[in-house]
């Protein structure tokens, strides 16, 4: 990406000489800055992770109405990523 950066910035070099043309620097990735000082910190002991109910809401369009909250529970997600009833049986 950097090297596009640069590359791109070389054409207006020979088209526009004498306007003084931005430059570029390396912003840091989220690892870079605090993905190792994270790993050695941090366990799993330390996160408090509680259950919610409803882990989110969504909300319907509205089109007889106004929209309306949809609750949303973890078992409901689960449901949606599993096969159909009867989907994995093998065929007689």
């Amino acid at each position: 990406m950097q090297a596009l950066a640069r590359d791109a910035l070389e054409v207006p070099k020979s088209q526009y000489l004498a306007t003084e043309l931005p430059e570029t620097s390396v912003a840091p990735a989220f690892e870079d800055l605090f993905l190792p000082e994270w790993q050695k910190n941090t366990s799993t002991e330390d996160l408090p992770l509680k259950e919610v109910d409803p882990d989110f809401t969504m909300m319907s369009s509205g089109s007889t109405a106004y929209p309306k909250p949809i609750p949303w529970s973890g078992h409901r997600i689960k449901l949606l990523g599993s096969p159909a009833p009867g989907a994995l049986q093998e065929p007689q």
